[in-house]
């Protein structure tokens, strides 16, 4: 077998290697060639930072990486693992990163991320031998909204074209994750929509939204005012605009007023989530 990077692999392999590596997974995700390109464009996956297993000809394993800054350290952020079902036991995630580490420094990258889905022990098993470390618990959440509220006159929703993302991220109290980072959303272009929540003028709060799968990338009040009904207002705008259920990923559970909002919500946990660092 043998390893390499991914560049000068065509996109069609790596789909097909994905969805039957993903085809059995304890979250079963099968993409399209769009939603896959969809990934690599807004989580910065490129893929001369990426590597394969193959066998002969096919394809057995990857990993897909994006790299970027992360609490200020030049980091890699691993957007996919995978090895198809005929191939797993054998160490090869554990081979893959042996080959890549030393190429990722050269390149300067000295920190790694991840998310593994809580309770496969497997995975966690395998990135512990790697040497990464739990650093936070995240969910992912999902489902219809269950409340009715009020329209309010005095409050307008409208797009925000050019969002003042510096002067918003100042007062976040928790670090989004990696995809639904604020250069996340800047990658992700159009196919995202920022929505401002104003009252008499005043910007109360806003949401990161992709329209067309109802995913809540950034979900913020202004905390002098909070407990005053906007964050309902703006959930149930989202809802009344989207007639699927509403999904919430890597949300920090550790953000317990938010977690809690958006449970009694109607939202329910689908995928709870362990994010992992590693320093090489």
């Amino acid at each position: 077998m043998e390893l390499k990077t991914l560049e000068s692999i065509p996109l069609a392999t790596i789909l097909e290697t994905f969805n039957y590596a993903f085809s059995d997974y304890l979250v079963k995700l099968q993409l399209s060639k769009q939603q896959l390109m969809n990934k690599m464009e807004s989580e910065g996956i490129e893929l001369n930072y990426s590597v394969g297993m193959f066998d002969g000809d096919n394809m057995v394993g990857f990993i897909l990486h994006a790299p970027g800054n992360w609490l200020g350290k030049p980091t890699v952020y691993n957007a996919g693992t995978g090895v198809i079902p005929t191939y797993r036991g054998k160490a090869i995630t554990q081979k893959m990163y042996q080959y890549i580490i030393p190429k990722l420094k050269e390149k300067g990258i000295n920190q790694h991320l991840l998310e593994y889905v809580e309770g496969n022990t497997f995975a966690k098993r395998i990135y512990e031998q790697v040497g990464f470390k739990p650093n936070r618990e995240l969910d992912c959440l999902k489902g219809k909204i269950n409340t009715k509220v009020s329209a309010d006159d005095n409050c307008l929703f409208k797009e925000i074209e050019q969002p003042e993302w510096e002067c918003l991220s100042s007062k976040f109290s928790v670090q989004p994750s990696w995809q639904n980072s604020i250069n996340s959303i800047k990658r992700a272009g159009s196919k995202r929509k920022t929505i401002g929540l104003f009252h008499a003028n005043e910007l109360m709060g806003f949401t990161s939204f992709n329209p067309e799968n109802g995913r809540i990338g950034l979900f913020f009040i202004n905390e002098e005012e909070r407990n005053k009904g906007y964050g309902t207002l703006l959930l149930a705008y989202l809802q009344n605009n989207f007639d699927g259920e509403l999904s919430v990923f890597n949300l920090d559970k550790s953000n317990q007023a938010v977690y809690v909002f958006f449970t009694k919500r109607g939202l329910k946990s689908v995928a709870p989530q362990v994010e992992m660092l590693m320093d090489v």
